[in-house]
């Protein structure tokens, strides 16, 4: 494992956070994952991924919930607004119509413990502040919210 992943370590033994042993990529790759619980019920994982060049990282919660066909622009218009509240976390659907967060950051083995845990927070609070508003998209659109929770505020 690198010393950033390391650090990384480190700073959730600090903080009390569980996390699932890491894995050695063929390539070399150090990946992290931490489970979270969300403020609504639901579940996801906080994927970190540590090259051996110890030079960034990759951030990512892969399919917080999966796109129908059939709200797909919507979803992406929702996306967008998401993208402007959130600065640190970027909104996507992916081919697969999953609700991805992504960030990557520049690290070194000496800031690694302290940038990472601070992008947790941030994937944490993005995803629990979005979700209500992903899901009224994802499945039926709330009627008590303004254009059904489409561009409503968080």
């Amino acid at each position: 494992m690198n010393s950033a992943a390391n650090a990384f370590l480190q700073a959730c033994d600090r903080e009390g956070l569980k996390y699932v042993p890491p894995k050695i990529t063929p390539d070399g790759k150090t990946v992290l994952r931490l489970n979270v619980r969300g403020t609504h019920g639901n579940g996801y994982a906080v994927t970190y991924v540590f090259p051996p060049e110890e030079k960034d990282v990759s951030i990512r919660i892969f399919g917080l919930v999966t796109a129908r066909k059939e709200i797909l622009a919507k979803v992406i218009y929702r996306c967008n607004k998401m993208n402007n509240r959130f600065r640190w976390v970027k909104f996507l659907v992916d081919d697969d119509m999953d609700l991805n967060l992504e960030a990557d950051c520049v690290i070194t083995p000496e800031t690694a413990g302290e940038v990472c845990m601070e992008m947790f927070y941030h994937f944490v609070r993005a995803a629990d502040e979005a979700y209500p508003g992903i899901v009224s998209n994802y499945g039926a659109l709330n009627p008590d919210l303004p254009d059904g929770g489409l561009v409503s505020e968080f």
